[in-house]
């Protein structure tokens, strides 16, 4: 499974994390999962932004955030 792959902060030398923004969290993130995508941390929402990370088909762990929500 996607999941059971070593994630990023495993990998060496270490690798980025890409974060990309999105204007509606929510859509993203249904999109992620209806394009096989994996939800590795659930929507977390701070004072004045939000942010989810997802491991994608490849096995690639990415990040989303957005201003406040």
């Amino acid at each position: 499974s996607l999941l059971s792959k070593a994630s990023p902060q495993d990998a060496w030398p270490p690798c980025p994390l890409i974060i990309l923004y999105s204007d509606n969290i929510n859509e993203t993130q249904r999109r992620v999962e209806a394009s096989g995508g994996k939800i590795a941390k659930k929507i977390f929402a701070f004072p004045v932004v939000a942010d989810f990370d997802f491991i994608d088909p490849a096995g690639n762990q990415l990040a989303v955030w957005t201003g406040a929500t």
